[in-house]
């Protein structure tokens, strides 16, 4: 066993709160050099992480790895900090105590919210649906067929020509769309969904091909050359989606997890709240004295406080 600076990281880019302690070599989960870092340091680390997703933390061994590397890194940084004895400066000590206080403040209120009451959240959910069922529709979304011909291995008019002959055939015989898919469509995809998209959503392709695909009103309606970075798209409407109610069932899910999200929510604000309630109080000429430190006696570049300068009577 031996004796070392004992830390407990607010965060790990955040200074530490230290104290001695002696540290059993069965306690060391990583050393390097002379600096460790504990199961304790570790475990305390991974309690900072919301409880859902400690699990799936600790089980990436990726993560895990990058965690304790940089906990060694601030760690070895702090320990030569100590050794020059910067952690004696008045300054830095009074830093260390508000990031200590902040990370206090912080797991406190956490575990406020971590044990409050919790009500019925499906009740909520329901109600929440039953006064705002007309926000609950499906969105409007397009099932569209396409043929790429890249401009990333030819000459742009190279690729342009060859859609513009691919696309002269479908005007004479339209139902040659899935044939001409299967021998000239470059779409990786095209192998394995035809190159059919289902479901497709405003925002999710390309603004040109987007454009075209949701102005086409006609199912069997087959666009113009489309040409995007990818290069140039024939399109083919398949079929319109429109909107429709979304049913309660359907929804259940995503407002429960709403209904929890507004309910921590709330219980964090008010419990934050409570603190606001005690009227703030600064001394007489406190600001002042402060604004003297940064300004001098020259106060007329100095920014107004008035609106927080409340005198203690």
């Amino acid at each position: 066993m031996y004796k070392r600076n004992y830390a407990i990281f607010a965060v790990a880019s955040l200074c530490s709160v230290l104290s001695f302690a002696v540290v059993a070599e069965d306690d060391v989960l990583i050393r390097k050099g002379d600096s460790v870092i504990t199961h304790e340091e570790f475990d305390a680390r991974i309690e900072q992480i919301p409880v859902r997703d400690r699990l799936a933390f600790v089980r990436d061994g990726t993560q895990v790895d990058r965690l304790l590397r940089n906990l060694i890194l601030i760690r070895q940084i702090a320990d030569n900090a100590r050794e020059n004895k910067y952690d004696s400066e008045r300054s830095i000590k009074i830093q260390m105590e508000i990031a200590a206080e902040q990370r206090l403040a912080n797991s406190w209120i956490d575990r406020q919210v971590a044990n409050a009451d919790e009500p019925d959240y499906d009740q909520l959910a329901q109600e929440y649906y039953t006064v705002n069922a007309e926000q609950f529709q499906s969105e409007f979304t397009v099932d569209v067929s396409h043929i790429l011909v890249k401009t990333e291995e030819r000459p742009e008019a190279e690729a342009r020509e060859l859609a513009a002959g691919l696309l002269q055939q479908l005007d004479e015989d339209p139902s040659q769309f899935e044939q001409l898919v299967r021998e000239y469509s470059e779409d990786p995809s095209a192998s394995s969904n035809h190159g059919l998209f289902r479901n497709v959503k405003r925002g999710t392709m390309v603004p040109a091909f987007e454009q075209v695909a949701f102005a086409m009103t006609q199912p069997g309606e087959i666009s113009e050359l489309v040409q995007t970075p990818y290069g140039f798209h024939i399109i083919r409407l398949e079929q319109t989606n429109p909107s429709k109610p979304i049913s309660f069932d359907e929804a259940k899910s995503q407002l429960i997890q709403q209904q929890k999200a507004n309910h921590l929510s709330r219980v964090r604000t008010e419990f934050i709240n409570q603190f606001s309630t005690v009227e703030l109080e600064i001394p007489p000429q406190a600001i002042e004295k402060m604004l003297q430190r940064y300004f001098g006696e020259d106060l007329e570049n100095a920014p107004d406080y008035s609106g927080i300068r409340p005198q203690v009577q």
